[in-house]
């Protein structure tokens, strides 16, 4: 089984007009008011090995954009029988379902919002949800179809995996 994570991280880049317009700046409040922050930033989500941190692949973006719609064609480069770590920004039925379909394993964090039936409780506060029924996976590639086109992240449908309620 590879073993295999989804994670994304920012940077800091040079601070030129190029870079700025291309890909814009953090902004923060001072005093009530927006102020732009020091250095233009992208994001990169990777797909990479765990054990050897080996990147499978990667997308940069602009830094303010949700890397949640990248997590599916992540998905789709990596081997069947795998297991995938993903954080909490990631969950969700559109990314989930064609990876079980492929044979894809994955454990992830969800966000504290999110609540599950917890069908089994473990002793570090995690617990295991309902499984994903077939007819379920089914039903939901839809609407995962139609969410990768639309890469439109308020129309996500969560769905369980394994959940750490008290994070990590």
């Amino acid at each position: 089984m590879r073993l295999m994570t989804i994670d994304g991280v920012t940077f800091d880049i040079p601070d030129t007009p190029a870079n700025a317009a291309a890909f814009g700046r953090p902004v923060t409040r001072r005093n009530g008011e927006a102020v732009d922050g020091g250095y233009p930033q992208i994001h990169a989500i990777v797909l990479s090995e765990t054990g050897t941190h080996l990147i499978v692949e990667a997308f940069v973006k602009r830094a303010k954009k949700s890397e949640f719609p990248l997590a599916g064609s992540l998905l789709r480069k990596v081997p069947p029988s795998s297991l995938v770590l993903w954080d909490r920004g990631f969950y969700g039925y559109c990314s989930l379902v064609p990876a079980q379909r492929r044979g894809v394993h994955v454990v992830g964090r969800v966000a504290d919002h999110v609540d599950f039936e917890v069908v089994r409780p473990f002793d570090d506060g995690s617990f295991l949800p309902p499984s994903i029924r077939p007819g379920a996976i089914d039903a939901a590639a839809a609407t995962a179809s139609a969410f990768e086109s639309s890469n439109t992240p308020s129309t996500i449908p969560t769905g369980p995996v394994m959940a750490n309620a008290t994070g990590w």
